[in-house]
């Protein structure tokens, strides 16, 4: 029988039951949030609610109900047949860890499996592998899009460096949402964080890759996203359109332009349309030439690789070096501090990168990491980077070019420390 609850139902999950919230809208209907592959109702303690405040999204914690002051507790996903499957257990667990990090509460999840929740899925089979999560009370950034919603400057920026810094953590750590977009963004009340939900689809170094890979979403796509999106770079563009929409948001012009659900027109991705025009002008006004042409290389590039990394961004977006703001000598010196250390933590994640290439025998690729590594940060990367220019050098004098082992090895005196 397919699962169709009525505001009040009561569901037991590990011992705990919830109700079945009333939506805020629609009074004796369920909270329900459909979404491409499942339906997220919000749950709440018993006895039943009166109707949540409007602008909650199915994966957070929920503001009080009108009167009474209950909180809803968790939200239920639903997934549609097609996408109800036993690998949602492993996404679970990989998803784990990473629940404590700013951004990403939804990784707390229980999945209902036939093993431990087997009185449950018997009076509703629909729910097997159904997952139970946080409720993110808040807006979607769609929602503030289709609104139409004002910001000021200083909202467009903190939501922009919200967002910046928790892709730029997951970049750090070889990992990547996959599907970034307006509907995927919460904006909860307060000083202008986000959250991201919808993670099913996440990358991860050791993450089973899904049957089908994610092909972006409308307005936000690289144009190799179809090829499939899958791999530490695969946020990079998705994730400068979402930045530049928000540091642009302020601006009324740019609000009266919107496409609709987002900024751009699907057919506008990556060309020099009027609208790309208008975003790269109110960025470059407001918050200078750096930061619009850290927009400008990610809409001109060729593949994902190519992308700006979030922790330029982060650089870019660092709170002393706003167009017009007059920095003191100490100023200076701790914005540069503190761009050196985002060098340096983003050189020491490309190391890892090519030690790991370097392993399985990818010399040339190790190489090409490992000169950027070397770039950002000479002294995180020198030795490692000498290292493989070695190790090539080496196999150029084995297969007979002699000429090329001499550069690589004059190579290795120039970056190799001293002593």
């Amino acid at each position: 029988m397919p699962f169709h609850p009525q505001v009040g139902d009561q569901l037991t999950i590990d011992s705990v039951t919830y109700c079945v919230a009333e939506h805020p809208a629609a009074p004796g209907m369920p909270y329900g949030q459909a979404g491409r592959r499942a339906i997220v109702y919000a749950l709440t303690s018993p006895p039943a609610p009166s109707p949540l405040p409007p602008g909650g999204r199915g994966e957070g914690v929920a503001a009080s109900a009108a009167g009474g002051g209950v909180r809803a507790r968790a939200a239920l996903k639903v997934f549609n047949p097609r996408f109800r499957v036993p690998a949602l257990v492993l996404v679970a667990q990989n998803l784990a860890p990473y629940a404590a990090l700013p951004g990403l509460q939804v990784c707390q999840r229980t999945v209902l499996i036939p093993e431990k929740h087997k009185d449950l899925l018997q009076q509703h089979p629909d729910l097997t592998y159904a997952v139970l999560m946080p409720w993110i009370e808040g807006s979607t950034w769609m929602e503030v899009m289709i609104e139409k919603r004002a910001l000021t400057p200083e909202e467009s920026l903190a939501l922009a460096r919200s967002l910046a810094g928790i892709l730029a953590d997951l970049e750090g750590r070889g990992l990547a949402h996959c599907d970034l977009s307006g509907p995927n963004v919460i904006l909860p009340p307060g000083e202008g964080q986000v959250v991201l939900v919808d993670l099913e689809e996440m990358y991860g170094p050791r993450f089973a890759q899904p049957e089908v890979l994610p092909g972006g979403s409308p307005g936000y796509a690289h144009k190799t996203a179809p090829q499939g999106l899958w791999g530490p770079e695969a946020d990079r563009f998705a994730g400068a359109v979402l930045l530049a929409e928000m540091l642009c948001w302020h601006d009324e012009r740019v609000r009266e332009a919107a496409w609709g659900e987002q900024y751009f027109a699907p057919e506008e991705m990556q060309q020099d349309a009027e609208r790309y025009r208008l975003l790269v002008e109110v960025m470059r006004g407001r918050w200078g030439e750096g930061v619009a042409e850290l927009f400008e290389r990610a809409w001109g590039s060729d593949v994902l690789e190519d992308c700006v990394t979030f922790g330029e961004w982060m650089i870019g977006l660092h709170p002393r070096v706003e167009r017009g703001i007059r920095m003191s000598r100490a100023e200076k010196e701790e914005t540069t501090m503190v761009e050196k250390a985002v060098q340096e933590r983003l050189a020491q994640v490309t190391v890892e990168k090519a030690k790991a290439l370097m392993d399985i025998g990818e010399i040339e690729r190790a190489l090409t990491e490992l000169e950027e590594a070397y770039r950002l940060a000479p002294d995180v990367a020198s030795d490692a980077y000498a290292d493989a220019l070695l190790k090539q050098g080496l196999v150029k004098e084995d297969t007979g070019q002699p000429d090329e082992a001499l550069a690589l090895y004059r190579q290795v005196l120039q970056v190799a420390p001293e002593g």
